[in-house]
């Protein structure tokens, strides 16, 4: 079963509260016809091809508009279902979706149930329905519920849609989809409230429809890879060491692992919606603390017991923990996002403490206590350390040096002695502040990744540097030395362990890559090793799916550095070599070539699928648009033989840019600031000119200054903006934007789709595929389009694929659960991603 939540605007304005400035809003379907590339075609032909709105029957369902009067309390065509229901229903002329009348239901009770059974309507054994009813919801939730009958009317089977997003005020059209059973004939709709909802709703054009019938194969798990992000070490009940990391995953999973064989001792999800999480740390009692994202909670494993305790979220604003330390009682220090808290948790007490935003920023990125004093490191619009005395609650500020005030975040942070260390993001540079002088001392030059080890032999920190070399730096003389340990990768936290073999006497270095290996270097005999661990592997969530000019399906993953393919000829599945390029945000066939456009940095890269992918020639790198303070490529067009680049600014900053690149002669061209302040997420083309939809919203940490994004129309011929227009005024950004078939310009921008006249930006019609409210929150890119070869519109909508017949703007759900803001097709096949999986929806044979 499917279900649908899908409005339509039947020539309606398409919102009660969009100011269209000029536009048409109630241009009629006639008005606006055009010939559809299946007009000529047999309706059963095109079921097969899985296009239900030429093959849709609808079964006429007595008095469904509710125009027929009712006598004596008695609707036409409805029968109240229970017994003991005295009233509940009744027919008002206001509102109405169409006609005259519709049908409220008010249910002041939540002990009590409540239904109106139409009366019952022919069906087909085997054949797919859709049942829907328009609807106002005004409050609680209310179902509609389809029972079928065999031929002696005995109920064979029930199927049912609880309506829990409703959007008061407004007509939505709810539905979902059923086969009927083999031995039914008939079906009859209830509109229902239950015992335990109180339930005020109109109803009106009440629908049963044949339609064709999807289905939908999950293809796996694409993209399979440790993701660790943090490490920390102890000591097990066998008296051996280990080491501790969490694997990023849909749940995300806790892994115990003896350092000195790598072998997986223990490992379990961790709960409660945790995907990875960026802080480890050993209290004083040997418990290993775990602070999640994306749920902001804080966990504890008990190498003692072997149990892992779910302690409870840091804070009711926390999403991501971000660091974690240990005081010297043994009280348990964070930082958060998106509020910038500083929590503690005291072990003693079982209590967490909320310190609240130590500064406007919205992340506390790193932590360090010393001397009942905390350390706050912040991004991403105006880094800095503020230091925080929990007593008194009173702050002091740590200005970092005027060079690298342009930074983003105090990404790392970490004291040994009385010394600070601070790796800044972007930059990578490693700073060194002096607690007791309060003054900077040294910088240790660029790092590949975090902090600094507890001191060492001769008591030296060692870190890892831009060169991919571990270092070893002095405190005393605050100078540097190369260890000759060469060719590292990032390091994902250090910790001591003894290893007791000749080579690795004493106190040994040991630190984990992300993919799980794990490196030893003694510094007193120089001897280094690496070793293999069996850290869990787990699905990566998926990121983005797009078509490559192969005709595989391209897939890349959220903390992934890399990307999958799919080949829909022979069922198999190619994975790149990870770490070459980065996150990718957007991918593009065009010229025989797979654009993609990768975070951080914004790195565009071209990738040849008949070339062999080797790291340096192929993909070939582009260029960077970092230097011009960009950062996520989410949007790709191709205009002319040309590729059109838009991006999202780095944190901390707005504006966003378009940047067209000339495969001619390798080329970029940019042009920032379009539309001021507002990001490019969205972009296509017909011509010489781009269209692009904006958000308001730049870099996390950037505080928008306008407040409705807008379409727009770019000559890339002569540079200029043929016009610029707002679809709606609360629209927080246009995620999509396509052209159709004929012509049309199509876009959404979460839940409201729009038909564009592309000649001066008019909206044409609309149709509300989803409810939406927009808030505080950031919006990049949520929704898609994607156009078929025959002319039906695929609209992803906050997790739901819609099934729209431009002509009528007739619109039915196919599955909801989406977790990307992509789809793509092949002929009749539609693919996404669902969390960790890529499925496909192909029409049933």
């Amino acid at each position: 079963m499917t279900t649908n939540r899908s409005p339509m605007s039947q020539g309606r304005p398409i919102s009660r509260r969009v100011l269209l400035a000029g536009a048409l809003t109630t241009a009629s379907t006639a008005a606006l016809a055009r010939p559809s590339p299946a007009a000529a075609a047999d309706p059963v032909a095109m079921e097969a091809l899985g296009h239900p709105f030429a093959a849709t029957v609808t079964t006429t369902v007595a008095n469904a508009g509710f125009e027929e009067p009712a006598t004596g309390g008695v609707i036409p065509g409805w029968s109240r279902l229970y017994a003991e229901q005295a009233d509940g229903f009744s027919i008002v002329t206001d509102p109405v979706h169409t006609g005259a009348r519709a049908l409220l239901m008010e249910d002041p009770s939540n002990t009590g149930q409540i239904g109106m059974i139409s009366d019952p309507v022919p069906v087909t054994p085997g054949r797919s329905y859709e049942f829907g009813a328009w609807a106002q919801v005004n409050a609680g939730i209310p179902s509609i519920i389809v029972y079928f009958y065999d031929s002696a009317g005995s109920r064979v089977d029930t199927a049912s849609l609880r309506i829990r997003d409703g959007a008061p005020g407004e007509w939505l059209w709810y539905s979902f989809t059923a086969s009927v059973p083999a031995n039914a004939s008939t079906a009859r709709l209830i509109l229902y409230s239950s015992t335990l909802d109180v339930t005020s709703v109109v109803w009106d054009d009440v629908a049963i429809k044949q339609v064709s019938s999807w289905t939908e194969t999950s293809l796996g798990h694409p993209l399979v890879a440790s993701n660790i992000f943090d490490a920390a070490y102890g000591i097990g009940p066998d008296g051996r060491e280990e080491v501790y990391v969490v694997t990023a995953a849909v749940p995300a999973r806790f892994n115990v692992i003896d350092v000195k064989t790598g072998r997986l001792k223990h490992a379990e999800a961790l709960p409660s919606g945790a995907n990875g999480s960026w802080a480890l740390v050993t209290g004083l009692d040997g418990s290993v603390y775990v602070g999640a994202f994306s749920n902001g909670r804080l966990y504890r494993w008990s190498p003692a017991t072997s149990t892992l305790t779910d302690l409870g979220r840091v804070t009711p604003n926390a999403t991501y923990v971000w660091d974690l330390e240990v005081d010297a009682n043994g009280v348990v220090w964070g930082g958060t996002y998106p509020q910038g808290e500083v929590f503690s948790f005291d072990p003693a007490t079982q209590t967490f403490r909320n310190y609240g935003r130590v500064s406007e920023q919205e992340y506390v990125r790193s932590v360090a206590v010393r001397d009942g004093l905390v350390y706050a490191g912040l991004g991403s619009a105006n880094p800095r350390i503020v230091e925080l005395n929990p007593e008194t609650g009173a702050t002091r500020e740590i200005a970092l040096p005027e060079s690298h005030r342009g930074e983003q975040f105090v990404y790392h942070m970490d004291i040994r002695g009385n010394l600070l260390y601070t790796r800044l993001s972007p930059g990578s540079e490693m700073l060194v502040y002096d607690l007791v002088a309060q003054k900077w001392v040294a910088n240790l030059g660029t790092v590949t990744f975090g902090g600094v080890s507890t001191p060492g032999p001769k008591q030296h920190v060692y870190y890892v540097d831009g060169e991919s070399q571990l270092q070893a730096f002095d405190p005393v003389r605050r100078t540097s030395k190369p260890t000759g340990l060469t060719d590292l990768k990032p390091a994902r936290d250090f910790g001591w362990v003894m290893l007791g073999t000749p080579n690795f006497p004493g106190r040994t270095l040991a630190f984990v890559y992300q993919t799980g290996e794990m490196v030893f270097y003694n510094p007193v005999t120089g001897k280094h090793r690496t070793q293999l661990t069996e850290a869990e592997t787990a699905p990566v969530r998926l990121h983005g799916v797009g078509k490559g000019p192969d005709g595989k399906i391209y897939v890349s993953g959220y903390q992934y550095e890399g990307l999958a393919a799919y080949d829909p000829a022979d069922d198999t599945t190619w994975v790149s070599p990870r770490f070459d390029v980065g996150q990718i945000e957007g991918m593009l066939a065009h010229g025989g070539r797979l654009y993609l456009g990768t975070y951080p940095r914004a790195h565009l890269f071209a990738y040849d699928p008949n070339a062999p992918w080797d790291g340096s020639s192929n993909p070939v790198h582009l260029g960077s648009l970092h230097d011009l303070e960009q950062d996520r490529p989410f949007a790709i067009t191709s205009v002319g033989g040309k590729v059109a680049f838009g991006t999202v600014p780095v944190y901390g900053k707005l504006g966003g840019a378009l940047t067209v690149y000339d495969p001619a002669n390798g080329s970029l061209e940019t042009h920032r600031n379009l539309v001021p302040d507002q990001s490019i997420v969205s972009l296509t083309s017909a011509g010489t000119v781009i269209y692009g939809g904006t958000s308001i919203w730049g870099g996390l940490g950037a505080i928008p200054t306008a407040e409705t994004a807008k379409l727009f129309a770019w000559d890339s011929a002569t540079r200029t903006m043929v016009w610029q227009v707002e679809l709606d005024p609360e629209a927080q950004a246009i995620t999509s934007v396509t052209v159709g078939p004929d012509g049309r310009l199509w876009a959404i921008d979460s839940g409201r789709l729009y038909e564009i006249d592309p000649a001066d930006g008019q909206i044409l019609r609309g149709v509300q595929l989803s409810p939406q409210a927009w808030s505080d929150t950031h919006i990049w890119v949520e929704a898609d389009l994607e156009f078929d070869e025959q002319g039906t519109l695929f609209a992803l909508s906050r997790g739901t694929l819609f099934e729209v017949d431009p002509e009528t703007l007739t619109t039915r759900t196919l599955t909801s659960g989406l977790t990307d803001y992509t789809v793509t097709h092949d002929g009749e096949s539609v693919y996404y991603t669902k969390s960790d999986r890529l499925c496909r929806l192909s029409p049933s044979p």
